[in-house]
């Protein structure tokens, strides 16, 4: 996938903001708007636009945009045509060292590095390494290379405090969204292939985390907000970060699976209360997890 990862979630967030118009033939909101509206850079949007324009979308006239037709289902590109984008496999082999401990506080390593190791190109790098930043695993020095930080109990309390609004929040949502049955669908989806994976002997840990994905992001998506989808990215990764570091501990695995089953039965059933419930023991217990962790954790320096 040439494109990174940012560039094709903007891409299905544009599609469906132009979805929700069905006016046409009619103006695509200049650049500028376009980049203030999704928090990215105009070059970015570029880009975005580039992908609009090759499927018809979208007809570039001088400097302006007509939109011409409606996103139609095959115009999206898939999450896993998002999971396998450069970036994408860049941040998993930084997690991937991050929590063998390859990569220890005050370790230095620069973006042409991780783009040989992974055989991917730095700007998609350097996407991927952003993102981990805002988890205060990582940090980058002007004219330096990127270097490991411990991360300090301040941070991860800020993380864990911001992911329990997030989600809190996702949960109130749909609480007050009427019956949606492809929702209903999808977390029943979501919740069959929990209980198949709580059935095996050993959890494989690509499994694991496609799962852990697919759960979370279900449910922040109740939010229907583009800009609280794109906070959360920075939480999932820690989240993944931490799924990398529990691994090898299946009744952790499968405790952290149980209570997804509990929240997501409580959903269907339309149980607000008790979803609200079972989110709040999950997330105290990650808490706990990922603190007790941490503080076992190296402090190289």
């Amino acid at each position: 996938m040439k494109h990174s990862k940012l560039t094709l979630s903007i891409y299905n967030n544009l599609l469906d903001d132009i979805a929700k118009n069905e006016n046409l033939p009619r103006g695509l909101p200049t650049e500028a708007k376009l980049a203030s509206n999704y928090s990215v850079s105009r070059s970015t949007i570029r880009k975005v636009i580039e992908i609009v324009c090759s499927k018809g979308i979208v007809m570039k006239d001088g400097s302006n945009k007509i939109i011409l037709r409606l996103p139609i289902k095959s115009d999206y590109f898939s999450s896993n045509e998002i999971e396998n984008s450069k970036s994408d496999i860049a941040e998993r082999a930084v997690l991937k060292k991050l929590y063998n401990y390859e990569l220890k506080p005050g370790d230095k390593f620069s973006e042409l590095e991780i783009a040989n190791e992974t055989n991917t190109n730095t700007v998609s790098v350097r996407e991927a390494l952003n993102g981990i930043s805002h988890t205060g695993l990582i940090k980058k020095r002007a004219g330096q290379k990127w270097e490991v930080e411990a991360l300090t109990q301040s941070k991860l309390n800020q993380l864990i405090e911001f992911r329990s609004l997030l989600e809190n929040y996702a949960v109130n949502c749909l609480e007050k969204q009427t019956s949606d049955n492809d929702s209903n669908t999808k977390f029943t989806l979501i919740l069959n292939r929990h209980k198949e994976l709580l059935q095996k002997k050993k959890v494989n840990f690509s499994d694991l985390t496609t799962l852990e994905k697919r759960f979370h992001y279900t449910l922040i998506k109740a939010c229907n907000n583009s800009f609280i989808e794109s906070s959360y990215n920075s939480l999932f990764i820690l989240i993944n970060y931490h799924i990398g570091q529990i691994k090898y501990d299946t009744l952790k695995i499968k405790n952290v699976l149980r209570q997804h089953i509990t929240i997501l039965e409580a959903i269907i059933d339309n149980d607000f209360k008790s979803a609200k419930n079972a989110l709040q023991v999950h997330l105290d217990h990650a808490e706990k997890s990922m603190k007790d962790v941490n503080a076992k954790m190296p402090k190289y320096k």
